[in-house]
């Protein structure tokens, strides 16, 4: 069973590669991600190259042992012991396979909003079919004392 974990931060990714004395920097984002920074909407079954059999949206201070009972990994599920700042803060999208393989894709907050006020369900499911808004909002972030420009999923 193939499971692999995105954690998305400052646009992407970044991974370093040195080749003959310098250093590339490539972006590596997740399918979703890159959907969501391009349009005003987004479907994950037509985002996906694989056939999604359930997606769930991860909020702050979800619980890890809900998404472990469902097959995810439970070092892919941020908490309050692997990562409390992270668990406070970030949210995503956790989806399953058909065939068992799993994603999950945590955004920085400052830039994706996966989870605007609290969806049903613990976790709350998404339908992999219907379509999801994603709006623009303007969002005020103590640490840095800043505004930014946040995406919001809206299911």
């Amino acid at each position: 069973m193939k499971r692999s974990t995105w954690f998305v931060g400052a646009s992407a990714a970044i991974a370093l590669v040195v080749v003959a004395g310098f250093v590339d920097v490539s972006l590596r984002q997740s399918p979703f991600e890159t959907a969501i920074s391009r349009s005003d909407h987004i479907v994950l079954s037509e985002v996906s190259k694989k056939k999604i059999d359930k997606a769930y949206v991860i909020c702050p201070y979800a619980e890890q042992e809900s998404f472990t009972k469902l097959g995810f990994r439970e070092k892919d599920i941020y908490s309050i012991r692997n990562n409390s700042q992270a668990w406070e803060t970030h949210s995503g999208l956790a989806v399953k396979y058909e065939g068992g393989d799993t994603d999950v894709v945590y955004f920085n907050p400052t830039e994706v909003d996966a989870c605007p006020g609290k969806p049903a369900g613990n976790p709350p499911e998404v339908d992999p079919n219907a379509t999801i808004r994603v709006d623009e909002v303007t969002k005020k972030f103590a640490n840095p004392d800043s505004e930014a420009t946040v995406k919001v999923l809206r299911y």
